[in-house]
C-alpha cells in the first residue's frame, strides 16, 4: 500500500528560475530521480517556478510527475509573479487536507512564506520545509563585503525563512550548524539531507581523458581565485616543462580580466561562457583533472559532481573545499598559490595510476554518501518530521 506523507508536495524554484533554466544549468537533471521518487509518496506534486508555458513542454517532455504553475504574464515581472503565484496555488488544492511547502534554495522566503499562509487559509495541514545547498549571506558577503546592503537584505531574509519553517534542511553538518547557530534552531527544527549525486558506476580511465587538459567550471568572480589557476599553468609550462590546456566554463565579472591574464602569460587557457549541463559532463569526463582554487565555498556542487564522475580532483586548502575533499585519497588540498598548484598538478600528471585511484576512490565515495538510495530515506523522513513539529507548533500557538 502506497505510504502517502501528504496529499500535496509543492517544490518551489530558485527566486527567478524557470524549468528551462534550471534544466540548462544543470539542477533540473540533478534533481529529477528525486522528484520522480517524491511524487510516489505524495498524492500530489506541483513544481512552481518563474517561467512561463514552454516549462510545460519541458515536464512533459522529461514526463515529469507534476502539475506546473507558470507565469501567464510579463515573463519579466518577477515580483508580480510572486505576489500572485501564492493565490494560484489554493486554487489548485481542493480536496486536500496536508501539504508540505518546499524550497530547493534559501532565496524565495517571502514567497515560501506566503505559499504555505495561503494553504493554511485553506484550512490545510501545512508543513514548510527551507532547503538550500549554501548560506546566499555568507557568499555575497565574500563577494561584496558583509556590510553591504545585499548582504543584509540576504541576511533578513534567511532569518524571516528560518523563522517560519517548521524544518530547515541542509546539505551537510557543518552547513546544518552554522544555520542553527546563527537563527536559534533547536534539533527538531533543523536536519540533514546530502545533496543528490548520480555516481558514476565506471569510471574513465586515463587514456580515455584528454591529455594534460585542466577543468575549472563555476561563476568567474574573484573569490574563485581562478588566476591562480592561470598562473599555475605558466609555471607548468615554465617550471615543470608540462604544457597544459586549461578549460574554464563559466560565466560573471572575471572574464575579461582573466582572458587578458591568458593572454599576457601566453598560456593554453580557453574559457567558455556556462555550457549546458550535458556538456559540462563531458567535459568532466574528458578532463586529466579538475582544479578549484576558491577562497571559500559553502557546498561545491560542481567539485562534488566532478568527483562523482571519477574525476580526479584538486582544491586550495579553504573552507568548504576542505569539507568535501578531505582525504588524499579522493582529492589533492594545496595552498592557493600557483606553485603549491603547478607542484601538485605535475606530480599527478606523471602518475596517471594515482589519478585513476583517486578517480574510482572519490566515485565510490559519492555513492555511498549521495546516491538517490541514501537520499531519498532521509528526505522522506524530513517530510514527516516537519509535519510533526508544524502540529507542535499549532498546538502551542493555540
Amino acid at each position: 500500500m502506497k505510504d502517502t506523507i501528504a496529499d500535496l508536495l509543492v517544490v518551489l524554484l530558485p527566486a527567478g528560475a524557470s524549468l528551462a533554466r534550471w534544466r540548462r544549468s544543470g539542477q533540473l537533471g540533478r534533481q529529477l530521480p528525486l522528484l520522480n521518487e517524491l511524487a510516489k509518496s505524495h498524492g500530489r506534486l506541483i513544481l512552481a517556478g518563474f517561467g512561463g508555458p514552454d516549462d510545460l513542454a519541458i515536464a512533459h517532455e522529461l514526463a515529469i510527475p507534476a502539475d506546473i504553475l507558470f507565469n501567464d504574464g510579463d515573463q519579466n515581472d518577477h515580483k508580480a509573479w510572486a505576489r500572485a503565484l501564492p493565490d494560484e496555488l489554493a486554487e489548485l488544492v481542493d480536496g486536500a487536507e496536508s501539504a508540505i511547502v518546499r524550497t530547493t534554495q534559501l532565496n524565495t522566503p517571502r514567497l515560501a512564506v506566503a505559499c504555505a499562509a495561503a494553504l493554511k487559509h485553506r484550512g490545510i495541514r501545512t508543513a514548510l520545509i527551507a532547503r538550500g545547498s549554501a548560506i546566499p549571506s555568507r557568499l555575497l558577503g565574500r563577494d561584496l563585503s558583509f556590510d553591504h546592503t545585499r548582504v543584509r537584505r540576504a541576511t533578513a531574509d534567511e532569518a524571516l525563512l528560518t523563522s517560519a519553517a517548521d524544518l530547515v534542511v541542509a546539505p551537510t553538518g557543518k552547513i546544518a550548524d552554522d544555520l542553527a547557530w546563527r537563527y536559534a534552531l533547536g534539533p527538531s527544527r533543523i536536519s540533514v539531507v546530502p545533496t543528490l549525486v548520480a555516481a558514476s558506476k565506471t569510471v574513465p580511465t586515463p587514456v580515455d581523458r584528454d591529455e594534460a587538459t585542466l577543468l575549472f567550471a563555476g561563476q568567474l568572480v574573484a573569490r574563485k581565485r581562478i588566476d591562480v589557476l592561470i598562473r599555475a599553468a605558466a609555471e607548468l609550462r615554465d617550471v615543470h616543462a608540462m604544457p597544459t590546456h586549461v578549460r574554464i566554463i563559466g560565466d560573471g565579472p572575471e572574464f575579461e580580466t582573466l582572458n587578458a591574464l591568458a593572454c599576457e602569460l601566453d598560456v593554453n587557457v580557453t574559457i567558455h561562457r556556462a555550457a549546458p549541463h550535458e556538456e559540462l559532463v563531458e567535459a568532466m569526463r574528458r578532463c586529466t583533472m579538475y582544479v578549484q582554487a576558491s577562497e571559500y565555498e559553502t557546498h561545491p556542487e560542481t567539485v562534488i559532481e566532478a568527483m562523482s564522475l571519477g574525476c580526479p580532483v584538486v582544491v586550495a586548502d579553504a573552507p568548504g573545499l576542505a569539507a568535501v575533499v578531505n582525504h588524499p585519497t579522493i582529492g589533492m588540498r594545496v595552498n592557493a598559490n600557483p606553485t603549491d598548484f603547478a607542484r601538485t598538478i605535475a606530480g599527478l600528471l606523471a602518475e596517471p595510476e594515482l589519478r585513476q585511484m583517486m578517480g574510482e576512490t572519490a566515485a565510490q565515495t559519492i555513492r555511498e554518501s549521495c546516491s538517490l538510495e541514501v537520499v531519498l530515506p532521509l528526505e522522506l523522513e524530513a517530510h514527516r518530521q516537519a509535519l510533526r513539529t508544524a502540529q507542535s507548533r499549532a498546538q502551542l500557538a493555540a
